[in-house]
């Protein structure tokens, strides 16, 4: 399952790219997303930073879900590949349970807008094979997904605001 999403900012791509990498707005982002985050690894190289990080959602999944992952949880490790010359990064989720069968990866980038604007683009998908219950969960993590960006999008417009 396919998904993107795009975002709207009032700052440029370098103003963004400075506020994502701040560590004091990565902890509002986490409360807002309702995520516990423990960073695994940090490091930087010629093109940016590389990152493991592992998260662990306060949501629950449905019973169904539940039962075909052998997990209360979706928590996950994410590895993140950041490019800082054109503000993007690739992204892949391993998930804990059955991480032989849910793929989850995508792009994220950071483009310029008119009028000194920004726009965040993130595209991903995400594929799970468990027989019966496959497609539900595939549009769960999506709908997740989906919603996560959007609270960070509210976080991201509100941090720019108070800094303004």
């Amino acid at each position: 399952m396919r998904f993107e999403l795009h975002h709207r900012f009032a700052c440029s791509p370098e103003e963004l790219w400075a506020i994502v990498m701040d560590p004091d707005y990565q902890d509002q982002v986490d409360e807002a997303a309702k995520l516990t985050r423990t960073v695994l690894e940090d490091r930087e190289t010629a093109e940016g930073p590389r990152k493991r990080v592992r998260f662990e959602p306060e949501a629950t999944l449905p019973t169904a879900a539940q039962k075909a992952l052998g997990s209360r949880k979706l928590t996950y490790v994410q590895e993140q590949r950041w490019r800082t010359r054109d503000h993007s990064m690739k992204w892949r989720v391993v998930v804990d349970a059955v991480a032989d069968r849910v793929r989850c990866s995508g792009d994220f980038k950071i483009g310029a807008r008119a009028g000194g604007e920004c726009e965040r683009r993130v595209t991903g998908e995400v594929e799970v094979t468990l027989p019966i219950v496959g497609k539900r969960i595939e549009a769960r993590i999506v709908e997740q997904l989906k919603a996560s960006y959007e609270r960070t999008a509210e976080v991201t417009r509100r941090w720019i605001a108070d800094r303004a």
